[in-house]
């Protein structure tokens, strides 16, 4: 039988029922908006962290190449060092013929035409200006 009160339960219910439904509801949207930013999130990051893998790897093959170049010095019989030891006393003896030649041609100078190197006559046809090579 239906009396007031089963009634008055039955509503009591239904209301808390049908509340409970709509707050479940509006959570469930909440978190299928949640869901959607999130997989967008998942996607930008995936995109992101794939560039990262390029770069890293751009980076590893630069680091291989200069290892590469870098060890090319030391497979000869002459490290780099030696190389520029060895170029430092070439130069050296370039120059030193350089000066040598250098003062052979002021000889020259003063002996055929009587080049005065630390003043100009005012009949000399000859100028220049003094220099040697240090």
């Amino acid at each position: 039988t239906i009396t007031p009160v089963t009634v008055d339960k039955f509503n009591k219910t239904s209301t808390g029922l049908s509340g409970n439904l709509q707050t479940l509801k509006e959570e469930l949207k909440r978190l299928e908006a949640d869901i959607k930013n999130d997989v967008k999130g998942k996607k930008e990051f995936e995109i992101y962290l794939s560039d990262m893998h390029r770069k890293r790897s751009e980076f590893q093959k630069r680091i291989d190449e200069n290892k590469e170049w870098l060890a090319s010095f030391d497979d000869g019989s002459e490290s780099l060092v030696q190389t520029y030891k060895t170029l430092l006393e070439d130069i050296k003896q370039i120059y030193g013929t350089a000066k040598e030649c250098h003062s052979q041609g002021i000889d020259m100078l003063i002996r055929d035409f009587g080049y005065h190197v630390a003043y100009k006559r005012h009949n000399d046809t000859f100028s220049a200006i003094p220099f040697r090579p240090k």
